[in-house]
């Protein structure tokens, strides 16, 4: 899942010191590498959020067909 957005991120900030330019503003070369790597940890914390959720309502909503089919159903 990682791979692709840290490529990403690579070729964007090297095309940003090559070629002045980035398809986001926040990504600017230009605003220092502190807010560069603060925008970054937080792309990357926010794609793990996103990660977590999807996985946890996987396996809410398994959990929840699991047990729906377990329950005997009345004649």
């Amino acid at each position: 899942m990682l791979p692709y957005p840290l490529t990403w991120i690579a070729v964007v900030l090297f095309r940003g010191q090559t070629d002045g330019w980035v398809p986001y503003g926040f990504l600017l070369p230009s605003r220092g590498a502190g807010t560069l790597l603060l925008t970054s940890v937080g792309l990357l914390a926010m794609l793990l959020v996103a990660a977590a959720a999807v996985w946890g309502l996987g396996r809410a909503r398994t959990a929840v067909l699991s047990s729906t089919d377990s329950v005997p159903t009345p004649r």
